[in-house]
């Protein structure tokens, strides 16, 4: 939550092996990956995702597996505009100057414009936001008294501010690495504080031996990430589940 800026480790990746199922197509304004269409709109996820955006298979193969098991249609749309951190190259030319095109004020008119569009268009009653480490402050911004998000779930976070995590209302989930450079352990503390004294229901579960970016990007070689990974999936799951009924 209360999370530093973006670093390195956050435009680190493995690719995974899969075959994503969903379709792109233009949604509410933007370039979208789209899952579950058969599930209708009374219920659904967004995933605001990491650096890679919502092209990147191993972002996709996430969405497949929370649609299959939430049985909700899921929303990945195109926060980054097109351009998406590619490669080592990429990362290695672009760096700052991908950090300064990709600033808060930008992307959250980008959020919100999808956001109050699928909250306007359709007749879905209970939208839950999930975001990866780039992601994850939109969905804490979401998650305030204004916020266009019901509830949410966040992995591995960063660039979230104090006053983000102060502006909290709605149930949040947090799942993070027992070391992350981005959410450390003082971090970490202070937003469980801020949590808990704001009266907030939300659940942080720290996972042993993966590393940031374990959500989607972690090893699939290491059984210790395919337990993280799948752990983070079913929980925002019964966690978007049990709001339902709130």
């Amino acid at each position: 939550m209360a999370s530093k800026q973006l670093g390195p480790c956050c435009f680190k990746s493995i690719n995974h092996i899969g075959t994503p199922i969903g379709l792109f197509k233009d949604v509410y304004g933007l370039n979208t990956y789209q899952i579950g269409e058969q599930y209708g709109t009374e219920k659904v996820i967004v995933f605001l995702t990491d650096v890679f955006g919502h092209q990147y298979m191993n972002n996709c193969l996430v969405a497949d597996r929370l649609s299959e098991k939430a049985k909700a249609l899921v929303l990945v749309p195109d926060i980054l505009q097109n351009d998406p951190i590619s490669s080592k190259t990429d990362l290695f030319n672009r760096y700052e100057k991908w950090l300064v095109a990709h600033g808060v004020e930008k992307t959250s008119n980008i959020v919100q414009g999808f956001l109050s569009r699928l909250r306007s268009e359709t007749k879905t009653k209970y939208v839950f936001g999930i975001g990866h480490c780039f992601g994850a402050r939109y969905v804490v911004r979401n998650l305030s008294d204004s916020g266009l998000f019901d509830s949410g779930a966040i992995a591995h976070p960063a660039n979230v501010s104090i006053e983000e995590v102060e502006s909290v209302v709605s149930p949040i989930l947090i799942s993070t690495a027992a070391v992350d450079p981005y959410f450390s352990d003082i971090l970490r503390e202070k937003t469980i504080e801020i949590l808990t004294r704001n009266e907030v229901w939300y659940q942080l579960t720290i996972f042993q031996g993966v590393d940031h970016g374990f959500a989607a990007r972690g090893n699939p070689n290491d059984k210790k990430v395919v337990y993280s990974q799948g752990k983070v999936i079913s929980d925002q799951i019964e966690f978007f589940s049990i709001n339902l009924l709130q």
